[in-house]
Parts: structure tokens; C-alpha cells; sequence
């Protein structure tokens, strides 16, 4: 793909980015991991800054990491399955083992037996806990603890009781908000809106596991699997797209129909597109929700609201991470044309 034709601004940020960043210190920027970096480079045919650490022989390794730590020595570095491996041993307990090199190594690597022992299981299930509760005292508890770089741990929001699985290593980096009760797609704030208006009960990123992934569906009811599909599913150009993405949402099809769950797939811009959408495929009657219905439902769109009156649009949109473009949605679901419609019986007092 050509820079001239770059459709999305992460692309452009890309760009420039690489004229002077490796790989790695381009995930740390835009706070994303490095599977997401090399999708950018697969879209874009650009790549980044070579590492340091590249393209040293197997003896410059060794030089660079034995001047780079005091009790731990390199014994001899190899290649294994593609990745170039170093062959450790801590000279104050001689615990030898292996691990792979990159060049995000820094002072930062300890001997396993000797931090072990320091500071006890970094990984056990009382730890993790600790750690979340770091993010935020008692907003995250820990209810199955699995691989702790795999997918299959489950997590908790204390606020609303929403549970869903991660992988900690991820969440750690970047932890997320709950999907349940914070500010999630515009898509997903119209559909949990038009079930909370008829009383329908339902639970949130519905994790079904499969014999070699995880899927999550959007919206699980008694007898509904709802789904709202983003552009990852459409556009193939979008840097969200991937045929993994496809294969899941099939998966997912296929296990709500065997279950005896009709499968609503929802792809509306607009609440009253989404609602039709949910009545024709369900079958259901159901009220359509009102202004105040979306006020009274979603307590996140009145904090972003409350937020907008003695703030700019711009300084709303980073304060909730979101785009300028979703404030412009929500006052238009609250009734109103434009955020300067809303303004005029909203007085706004800039801090």
C-alpha cells in the first residue's frame, strides 16, 4: 500500500514513526502490542528502524549482554525455531537456564531462582490479585487465573459484577475498562439501550470457548446471541481485519444455532437502523428508545455530557478516550442536532 493512499491515521503515525523507531519502542507510542506494529508494516510495506540488537554475530551478543548485567553471565547464544536464544547462569546460586534475546533486554532481567526467592511466586493467584489492585483498589478481582500469557484468565468488575477474560500480560500493559459499564462502541451503547427499554435481561461479551480460540459473543440473552459487527469484518483494507476475525464470527454463528439461539447480526449506523434491524431478525416486539431512554440507561453517556459542559469537545474527547466524532453521536441520541444545538440549553462554563 501506498503512503499517498494511507486510509487510516494509525497508518501515518506509522510512517513517521519508523523513520526513527524500532519496532518495539513503536508499540510503547501508540500503546499497542507488537503483533498490532507488524500488521502496520504487513498493510503499509514499510518497516521499521532496525533494532539495535539485530543484526550483531553470536559474540557481540555476548559482549552486549555480559557488560549489561553484574551476577548474571552469557554462556553461549544459539538459534532456536527462528529466535536467537542466550544460555544464562547466575553466579551467586549457579541456576542455569535459557531465554530469548531482544531488544527490549535490559537491567530489568533477574536470575528465576534468585527473584523467586526474593519475592515469592510472581505468578501465583495472590500476586496477580495484588497487581490488579494496583490498577485500582478493589475494582478487579480475580476469578480464574489461568495462563498467564494466554487468553484464558477471568476477571471481574467489582461495579457491576461483569466478568471477562483476558490475557493478564496484556491487561497489565494497557489495562482496559469494563465493557459492562464504561464507555464501549457506539454500535454496542445502542443495542444494551433497546434491551434495557424493554426489560430484556442479558450478559456482555459472552465468552464460548472453542477447541483452538475463544470467542466472545456481544450480547447473550435467553433466547438471542446478538452480534454488532465492525468495519474488521467488512473492510479489508482496515488494519482490524484479519481472516482469524471471520473464522471466530462463523464459529460463533454456528454455536448459537446449535444451542438453539437465534443469531442476530447487526451492522446500523444509527439507533433507529440498529432497532429495525433487531425487530426484523427477531421477530420481537419491541419499544423503540427515547432520548431519555439513552440518558437514563447509559450512565456514561450523561458523564460525558456532564463533562462537555465545562469542557471543548477536544478536551471530552481525551479525557474519555474517545473520538470527537462519538461526543457528536451522543448528543445527537439525547435529541439534538449538534454539540452547537446542545449548547444552547446547556450552558457551558469552560474551567
Amino acid at each position: 500500500m501506498k503512503a499517498n493512499k494511507i486510509k487510516y491515521p494509525q497508518y501515518e503515525t506509522y510512517i513517521e514513526l519508523c523513520k526513527t523507531k524500532t519496532e518495539a519502542e513503536i508499540a510503547d507510542i501508540m500503546q499497542v502490542n507488537r503483533r498490532t506494529v507488524r500488521r502496520y508494516k504487513e498493510k503499509t510495506g514499510i518497516k521499521t528502524k532496525p533494532s539495535k540488537l539485530t543484526n550483531k554475530t553470536p559474540e557481540e551478543w555476548l559482549q552486549h549482554f555480559n557488560n549489561t548485567y553484574d551476577t548474571l553471565i552469557a554462556k553461549r547464544v544459539y538459534s532456536e525455531k527462528n529466535r536467537v536464544k542466550v544460555e544464562i547462569v547466575c553466579t551467586k546460586c549457579g541456576t542455569q537456564w535459557s531465554t530469548r534475546i531482544s531488544d527490549k533486554m535490559s537491567n530489568k532481567t533477574k536470575c528465576i531462582t534468585c527473584d523467586k526467592g526474593n519475592h515469592g511466586n510472581l505468578y501465583s493467584f495472590e500476586n496477580v490479585q495484588k497487581r490488579l489492585d494496583t490498577i485500582e483498589t478493589g475494582r478487579w478481582k480475580l476469578i480464574k487465573y489461568g495462563n498467564y500469557s494466554k487468553r484464558n484468565s477471568i476477571i471481574q468488575c467489582t461495579k457491576c459484577n461483569h466478568q471477562t477474560q483476558v490475557m493478564l500480560s496484556e491487561w497489565f500493559i494497557r489495562p482496559h475498562s469494563c465493557r459492562n459499564c464504561e464507555i464501549g462502541s457506539y454500535g454496542e451503547y445502542i443495542v444494551a439501550t433497546i434491551l434495557k427499554t424493554n426489560n430484556i435481561p442479558y450478559k456482555r461479551e459472552y465468552v464460548v470457548e472453542f477447541p483452538d480460540r475463544i470467542g466472545r459473543i456481544d450480547f447473550v440473552t435467553d433466547t438471542l446471541a446478538i452480534e454488532y459487527n465492525g468495519e474488521q469484518h467488512y473492510d479489508t483494507s482496515s488494519i482490524f481485519y484479519s481472516k482469524r476475525i471471520n473464522e471466530t464470527y462463523n464459529m460463533k454463528r454456528q454455536w448459537a444455532l446449535q444451542n438453539g439461539y437465534q443469531f442476530i447480526e447487526l451492522n446500523g449506523r444509527d439507533a433507529t437502523e440498529i432497532y429495525k434491524q433487531i425487530v426484523d431478525q427477531s421477530g420481537l416486539k419491541l419499544t423503540e428508545p427515547t432520548a431519555d431512554d439513552f440518558a437514563h440507561h447509559n450512565t456514561s453517556i450523561v458523564k460525558v455530557l456532564h463533562f462537555l459542559e465545562t469542557h471543548t469537545k477536544a478536551e471530552t474527547a481525551k479525557h474519555f478516550n474517545i473520538s470527537e466524532n462519538r461526543i457528536y453521536k451522543f448528543v445527537q441520541l439525547n435529541g439534538y442536532e449538534n454539540v452547537r444545538e446542545w449548547r444552547k440549553t446547556h450552558k457551558f462554563t469552560q474551567n
